[in-house]
């Protein structure tokens, strides 16, 4: 139970990561 608890902390972590990089690189594209 607390290895598929980590699991998704560990995806949710990495999509946020994944995220603020997308947005961070469309924002200096648009600058």
């Amino acid at each position: 139970m607390t290895l598929i608890l980590d699991y998704l902390i560990l995806c949710s972590f990495t999509f946020g990561l994944v995220t603020a990089l997308y947005i961070g690189l469309k924002t200096i594209k648009l600058i």
